[in-house]
């Protein structure tokens, strides 16, 4: 391993000895044995009544008698590849989870100065609000969510350096800056009555988080973006930075009214439309109500 990178080395060249190495022997060997078997199965559709047919059927025993030896020698063959290919299973095995350890260790290493402690047990850890996945194949990658896998934000390949600066995007993405508690209710107070009214809902009623979202996205377009709507004007609000946003605030009453998320069924957090995961719980409705505590 180098860098912090998976490595493919399993630090023994078994494809080196050219055509007598143990790979392309096994491989030579199962071709024969699967060309073998093909034979088999044309002589057993060739086999017919002898009284009628006898030399058809002849040919077509004897064919597949041939191929069953074939087939015998082969199976034989093929048995020995045990002998290289579970030492060679266990080594790649050994290597690979010695890379995995290297791959946390740097990693937790590059996050510390910037005060995230990485936490958990591979294939997935966690730093901070993120999940980072390392996903192992023929090539491997990391995959950065936010939350518990609730939002794939990026995929990077295995190396500390790259994910660390997928994280740094990750921060940036959901929290550019401080929190104003104070504004951003009053965001959330004037996007939640735009979504009841237009939904005719009564000042009461539950109205779903995505809609007090899609009103609170709209309410930050600039005038000129709603006076004539284009891609390049349009302010972008990320819903894992809305759903941030919700999880950092220290307070929940504006002007007398209590902020209250209702928490998602089960069969509301099947459809990502319908919920979003705050700290840690999925809320589905989002509304306001008298603070009877004053």
């Amino acid at each position: 391993m180098s860098g912090g990178r998976l490595s493919d080395d399993t630090g023994t060249d078994r494809k080196g000895d050219g055509k007598t190495s143990p790979i392309a022997m096994t491989l030579k060997a199962a071709k024969l044995l699967e060309k073998a078997a093909v034979g088999l199965v044309e002589s057993l559709g060739n086999i017919g009544d002898p009284h009628e047919k006898p030399f058809q059927v002849l040919g077509a025993t004897q064919g597949a008698l041939t191929s069953l030896k074939q087939l015998g020698e082969l199976w034989g063959a093929l048995g020995s590849a045990n002998e290289w290919l579970k030492p060679l299973d266990a080594e790649a095995r050994a290597v690979a989870e010695r890379s995995r350890v290297i791959f946390a260790g740097e990693l937790a290493e590059a996050l510390e100065p910037l005060g995230l402690r990485l936490q958990g047990r591979l294939p997935t850890l966690e730093v901070g609000p993120f999940t980072v996945e390392l996903v192992e194949s023929d090539k491997p990658e990391v995959r950065l969510h936010y939350g518990p896998k609730v939002e794939l934000l990026e995929t990077v390949p295995v190396d500390p350096a790259l994910v660390l600066k997928a994280v740094q995007r990750a921060r940036e993405l959901i929290e550019p800056g401080p929190l104003n508690d104070e504004a951003f209710l009053a965001e959330l107070h004037t996007a939640w009555r735009t979504a009841m009214a237009r939904r005719s809902f009564g000042p009461s009623e539950k109205v779903p988080i995505a809609d007090v979202y899609a009103e609170l996205v709209f309410g930050r377009q600039s005038a000129a973006f709603r006076a004539a709507p284009q891609r390049s004007g349009f302010t972008l609000v990320p819903r894992v930075a809305f759903a941030h946003d919700l999880g950092r605030l220290r307070h929940h009453v504006w002007q007398g009214k209590e902020l209250v998320l209702t928490v998602a069924t089960r069969d509301q957090t099947k459809k990502a439309a319908d919920h979003l995961w705050v700290a840690g719980t999925h809320y589905a409705y989002l509304g306001f109500r008298e603070n009877e505590r004053g």
